[in-house]
């Protein structure tokens, strides 16, 4: 599908979203990424199957992964900081 300009819409999109300061194209939805949390968490898909399903580039995917990781660890060592923990070995 073209315009009068020659111009497809996908490309005005981009234009847009670059000029808001962002790469590539689309984001994900917070619901979209629970989804690819869960699954992979539960082993009901791999990175790459949500990567396909979602329309996300593989490293999208392994940045939500990290940054799902980060959340979980984050607080631990916020709460003790400076300690670790001997396991006596």
């Amino acid at each position: 599908m073209t315009l009068s300009g020659g111009k497809t819409p996908e490309l005005d999109a981009l234009k847009k979203v670059r000029l808001a300061g962002r790469l590539g194209g689309r984001k994900l939805f917070s619901h979209q990424e629970q989804d690819i949390r869960e699954s992979i968490q539960a082993g009901r898909r791999t990175a790459k199957q949500c990567g396909r399903l979602f329309g996300a580039h593989p490293s999208t995917v392994a940045r939500l992964l990290q940054r799902g990781l980060a959340a979980v660890t984050q607080p631990v060592a916020e709460a003790h900081p400076g300690t670790t923990q001997s396991f006596g070995l």
